[in-house]
């Protein structure tokens, strides 16, 4: 799992940036398009691409964009059923190449709304939202302008937000900012900047930092982005999380108990012991401890 600190930042991965591309940026992650493989731009990811994310630690969060009016190209009554095609086409699409379904997915409404589209937008978002929730255990959420994440921020059809625009418009719940201002050059090719304005983490798995991170989300509120959605609005989440970090305590126990159970029977044995061995063991446990959730 990967944990976002406020200020980092994520890069655009429609020109398929290099690991040490993406890490001369300094970026944590890459913001991956999927579902539409034939696309005219070829911005759509590879399964090499994203196995080589991953093998170095990179945040992979996916969307789906086709067009920019995705959301509001047919009525509010046909764009619920877009949004149902769009997270299935996404689906099978990071199925057919190998990615876990724990990464985080979102649609897009890459426009300006007017009043009269905004409905339109929500059903899409919505239709998208159920879809996801039903398939996939990542968390669910949407991008666009500041008048789309409030819309769908206000009707709960996301678990994240990932804005953009002016910043000073942003609502605070924004959790991915997408500097549309100025864009970097990666690689040789210009990418837009996206960056992390609240603290999350993603993913299905837990090291001891993203333990503490939790305790600390926990204590101060930090927006922890799980399979159930986001806390502190879901107690559902909270459960989901204590019951990973309760897992990883009984395993490191587990682990330790069983260390000194072997050093218990040498010292039986021979009357002394060198300790070196059992403490490196401790040390290199202790340093890869990976945490499942509790079933």
């Amino acid at each position: 799992m990967t944990t976002a600190i406020v200020g980092q930042k994520l890069i655009d991965g429609i020109n398929h940036p290099t690991v040490a591309q993406v890490r001369a940026a300094n970026a944590i992650g890459v913001m991956l398009y999927g579902g539409t493989p034939g696309d005219s731009l070829g911005k759509n990811f590879t399964g090499g691409q994203y196995r080589a994310y991953k093998q170095a630690g990179l945040l992979t969060p996916f969307m789906y964009e086709n067009r920019a009016n995705d959301a509001t190209a047919d009525p509010a009554s046909i764009e619920y059923r877009d949004g149902v095609n769009h997270a299935n086409a996404l689906m099978a699409d990071l199925r057919a190449n190998g990615v876990a379904d724990t990464e985080p997915v979102e649609v897009t409404c890459d426009e300006h709304l007017t009043a009269a589209q905004i409905p339109q937008a929500v059903q899409y978002q919505a239709g998208a939202f159920n879809t996801f929730k039903a398939q996939w255990h990542g968390p669910v959420g949407g991008y666009g302008f500041p008048e789309f994440t409030q819309a769908i921020h206000d009707a709960r059809v996301a678990d994240w937000f990932h804005g953009c625009g002016s910043q000073s418009a942003q609502p605070a719940f924004i959790d991915i900012w997408q500097d549309n201002n100025q864009t970097i050059l990666v690689g040789g090719s210009r990418d837009d900047e996206d960056w992390v304005r609240q603290p999350l983490l993603f993913g299905g798995e837990m090291t001891p930092d993203d333990v503490a991170a939790v305790v600390n989300g926990v204590l101060f509120n930090t927006k922890i982005v799980g399979p159930q959605g986001p806390t502190p609005y879901n107690l559902n989440d909270m459960i989901f999380w204590t019951n990973k970090i309760v897992n990883g305590w009984d395993a490191m126990v587990a682990e330790l108990t069983a260390i000194k159970t072997e050093l218990d029977t040498v010292q039986a044995a021979e009357g002394n012991v060198d300790t070196s061995d059992a403490i490196a063991k401790i040390e290199a446990f202790l340093g890869t401890i990976k945490v499942t959730a509790g079933t």
